[in-house]
């Protein structure tokens, strides 16, 4: 599927971005957001994961682990509010309650 990430395997935490191997299909920009997205929940920067995650989620809306991401990073920011709204769209989104 050309254009949605489909990468989804858990990877640890590195020095740098994930290399992109040939079994990678479509857009290699996801690997690299979620390495990013890791790196400052990582650093404790919690402002700047959100705001990466916002931006992901205008291109998926729906993807889980964008909007948990983007839950996590809003909780970690101090922004109590955001973080409960995106667990409520995590919820609705994905079934969960």
């Amino acid at each position: 599927m050309r254009g949605r990430c489909n990468w989804h395997a858990p990877q640890p935490i590195t020095k740098t971005p994930p290399r992109i191997t040939s079994s990678h299909q479509g857009d290699h920009s996801c690997a690299r957001a979620a390495w990013r997205h890791a790196k400052l929940m990582e650093l404790g920067q919690g402002d700047a994961a959100l705001t990466e995650y916002e931006t992901s989620i205008e291109k998926e809306p729906d993807r889980f682990r964008g909007l948990y991401g983007a839950a996590r990073a809003a909780e970690t920011s101090g922004n109590m509010p955001q973080g409960a709204h995106l667990g409520r769209e995590v919820r609705r989104s994905h079934g969960a309650g």
